[in-house]
């Protein structure tokens, strides 16, 4: 496995071997790069690819930490992610939104977070989409109460259905 598969497959483990002599003071100037918080200290190689509800952003922040990253595509490591993106969205954890926007392709990355809703459970589904793959024009968030990362990505497939239905 590699880092475009890992990212194809949501593959934790594979995130968790790659961060597991990071700190903090590794990630920080990174994600300052892309409008995020740096994350605190004290946050383990595990809380650092977010697993756990230690490091938390706004959806927004998220947002466009992900448009930044489709505009160094030209960058060989950020090239691999996006590759992963795609991959994603082809045939991996977010294979839905491919039968809606098979035409135009689209980036995707699905994952589970921790749980932050009052009635809890064990993690919710995030799934971002953004489309057309080559030059993206919409991104889509959706969050999804209970349900892994793939399940989101059905939501989305569905949403995206109905916008370009």
């Amino acid at each position: 496995m590699n880092l475009t598969s890992a990212i194809a497959q949501s593959c934790n483990s594979y995130f968790r071997m790659l961060a597991a002599d990071l700190s903090s003071s590794n990630v920080s100037p990174t994600a300052t790069r892309f409008g995020l918080d740096p994350p605190p200290r004290t946050a383990s190689g595990t809380q650092l690819i977010g697993l756990g509800d230690h490091w938390r952003t706004s959806p927004l922040r998220m947002a466009r930490a992900y448009v930044e990253l489709t505009r160094d595509r030209d960058q060989f490591a950020v090239n691999q992610i996006v590759a992963g993106m795609a991959d994603s969205a082809r045939y991996g954890t977010a294979a839905a939104v491919h039968g809606v926007l098979r035409s135009v392709g689209a980036l995707a990355k699905t994952g589970t977070a921790a749980c932050t809703h009052r009635r809890g459970s064990p993690g919710d589904g995030f799934a971002i989409v953004l489309t057309p793959a080559d030059h993206p024009q919409l991104l889509l968030l959706v969050r999804v109460h209970g349900v892994p990362g793939s399940h989101a990505a059905r939501t989305a497939a569905e949403m995206l259905h109905r916008i370009e239905g």
